[in-house]
């Protein structure tokens, strides 16, 4: 078995299958094994490359579902990069970061695998240097489908881009570079989502 973990505290552990199926070991409350992103990432690589072989997909997920912090989209990535290597396809990064797209907009940034600027749908990358920061994880309670943000008549779709080039224009700065639009469409939507971001406001 091979196990990798990376630093969105998830744990995916993967054994090899000669008869070319790809599995879920464990059972995910509330996600059918058709519709894991880590399935779904592992039967598309075999579909892309033409891969015979198959896995056992083990995970242990610790963040919470619904979060909105990329953890589904981080699994799926690090299916790819793992199976890449167990089934030894020698797949360039970039290779994979297409392939990851057809996954969703944000996967290709965790087969990236390093801080960046995104443009287009979330596949134009460009890496950034960034200062250490520390974080804080709230779960409060709530799961916010990704899906229903984005499909909510509310969000506003006027805000201007930005540039790599007022990203770095702002580095240094004290002030926060940037808005959340969806921030305000998941508070209105999710009073505990509300609350939280008020607490956290204050402190």
């Amino acid at each position: 078995p091979t196990s990798v973990n990376n630093n969105y505290m998830l744990g995916l552990r993967f054994a090899p299958r000669t008869d070319g199926a790809v599995r879920r070991v464990n059972a995910l409350p509330g996600v059918a094994e058709g519709d894991d992103l880590c399935v779904r990432a592992a039967r598309l690589l075999q579909a892309e490359t033409g891969c015979t072989q198959g896995a056992d997909i083990e995970l242990d997920k610790r963040l919470p579902m619904g979060g909105g912090l990329g953890g589904g989209s981080s699994d799926a990535a690090t299916v790819l990069i793992a199976l890449n290597r167990l089934w030894r396809l020698d797949l360039p990064r970039e290779r994979l970061q297409a392939i990851a797209l057809k996954l969703g907009a944000d996967v290709p940034v965790f087969v990236f695998g390093r801080s960046a600027f995104a443009e287009g749908v979330g596949e134009q990358l460009q890496p950034l240097a960034l200062p250490p920061a520390a974080y804080i994880v709230v779960a409060p309670g709530v799961s916010v489908p990704t899906q229903r943000i984005f499909a909510a008549p509310e969000l506003t779709r006027n805000t201007e881009p930005c540039k790599i080039a007022d990203f770095a224009a702002a580095a240094g700065q004290k002030h926060l570079f940037g808005h959340n639009d969806l921030q305000d469409v998941a508070s209105r939507l999710y009073p505990e989502v509300s609350e939280a971001v008020s607490l956290l406001s204050g402190l």
